[in-house]
């Protein structure tokens, strides 16, 4: 077994730089989007349309070179214990997101009047962002089962059905209708005409259907609370 060095006061500071810098190609996409959601909407002045382009376009060449450097610098400098991550296959796999972050502005460049191709900007650096967050897993767990023999797959699975429906129903009933809500409005008020009527046409249904899960939540919540501390 290899020696495993638990200070964890060790900052690997490539590390924190790159996955900061993820932040940067998203943020790029959501504008790539945003500008093809004011074309839709009818927006007229195309300077600003122009200037939301110009800066998508910059953050993400810029974005993705500082995330690609930032990433060789960190398997550069991966400790003894997780040198075998860089020259294994999982590493190149982290080729994908990267290379699609650093063609992404050329691509919306020949794609610029393609509808679809700006709004998919967002959904598809998204799952690359992921990609790369399951691989980061991926040397998490090698690294901590050769060192100290760690294997989360030994544990023995207890099943516990009311946390599981708790959890998945807060998470699809509370955060889902709110979300739902949110991006609703934002796109109903991105999509309305500059000066005509905005239609919210089943809009406030969907925010008091949210407020209504978010009350039931809370008052379960104490509700819960004070049977197990008093019950």
């Amino acid at each position: 077994t290899a020696h495993f060095n638990l200070d964890s006061s060790a900052v690997s500071y490539p590390r924190l730089v790159f996955f900061l810098a993820l932040s940067l190609p998203v943020t790029a996409a959501w504008l790539f989007g945003y500008r093809r959601q004011l074309l839709s909407a009818g927006e007229t002045d195309f300077d600003y349309v122009d200037f939301v382009e110009n800066v998508a376009h910059k953050t993400a060449r810029w974005g993705s070179a500082i995330v690609i450097l930032a990433g060789l610098a960190w398997m550069v400098t991966l400790p003894d214990t997780m040198r075998w991550f860089a020259g294994s296959v999982w590493s190149f796999l982290a080729v994908i997101p990267l290379a699609y972050f650093a063609a992404m502005s050329a691509i919306q460049v020949k794609r610029r009047l393609c509808i679809f191709c700006n709004y998919m900007a967002f959904g598809m650096t998204v799952v690359m962002v992921l990609v790369l967050s399951a691989l980061r897993e991926v040397l998490r767990y090698g690294t901590l089962l050769d060192a100290v023999g760690w294997n989360p797959l030994d544990y023995k699975v207890v099943t516990d059905w009311p946390t599981t429906l708790i959890f998945f129903g807060t998470f699809l009933l509370v955060g889902g209708t709110a979300l739902t809500y949110l991006l609703t409005l934002a796109w109903k008020l991105g999509t309305a005409p500059k000066d005509g009527p905005i239609d919210m046409s089943g809009t406030e249904t969907i925010g008091r259907t949210a407020v209504a899960f978010l009350s039931l939540w809370v008052i379960g919540y104490f509700a819960v609370g004070a049977w197990v501390v008093w019950g």
